[in-house]
């Protein structure tokens, strides 16, 4: 009987640590050591601008929101890498496409997402859809982007109120860019810029 009591005893001690292990709101800070960036310029099928990057690295901090599995996560991120190569097609008439600047990115993120299993658990996996805003800097392009994303995360919480995390990111981005015109002969060319990257991501969960 005693023995019972005891093994009940510790299950329901267990069972309160990973109801806690999730707390309302959380602090991340996290860093992406490999990552893989392009970023695109495009016009028409004649004149088409590519920039590859090198693998790139980076860093964010997130804030997020809990509620019966269901998460709001807001993130600030930074990334930066070294130029690859280029594939060139076309001309334009006032940029200098052979550029060879490194990639940066700086992003304003959005998150909603909810637990793909481990709901209120030790260990979660976590899937987030997000939309956001970025300013990618590359080539011969410096532009701002309305971005779409998804983050999946591996958490595991060490403790109440300490945890880690590894997992991946995917971000779309869109803008635009002008071209204009140096003679009256011309018209001014409207290209749309997009910018693709991917990362493999860790760091910590501080939950409060």
């Amino acid at each position: 009987m005693k023995i019972r009591i005891i093994t009940l005893g510790i299950a329901l001690m267990l069972s309160c640590v990973a109801i806690n292990a999730q707390r309302t709101t959380s602090i991340t800070l996290g860093v992406s050591p490999y990552g893989y960036a392009k970023s695109v310029a495009y016009w028409d099928k004649n004149n088409d601008f590519t920039y590859f990057y090198k693998p790139t690295i980076g860093a964010n901090i997130c804030i997020e929101s809990q509620h019966n599995g269901l998460a709001s996560l807001t993130e600030i991120s930074y990334y930066q890498g070294d130029f690859d190569k280029w594939e060139i097609d076309g001309k334009t008439m006032s940029y200098d496409m052979l550029q060879k600047e490194d990639f940066m990115q700086m992003a304003l993120t959005q998150y909603w997402g909810g637990n793909l299993f481990g709901k209120n658990k030790r260990v979660q996996l976590p899937l987030y859809f997000g939309l956001g805003c970025g300013y990618v800097q590359g080539g011969a392009i410096h532009n701002v982007t309305g971005d779409i994303a998804a983050k999946l995360r591996l958490k595991f919480y060490i403790s109440n109120h300490l945890g880690i995390y590894a997992g991946g990111t995917g971000r779309l981005g869109f803008g635009s860019k002008t071209d204009k015109a140096i003679s009256n002969d011309d018209k001014d060319k409207h290209m749309i810029v997009g910018n693709l990257l991917c990362t493999a991501d860790a760091g910590i969960i501080i939950s409060f």
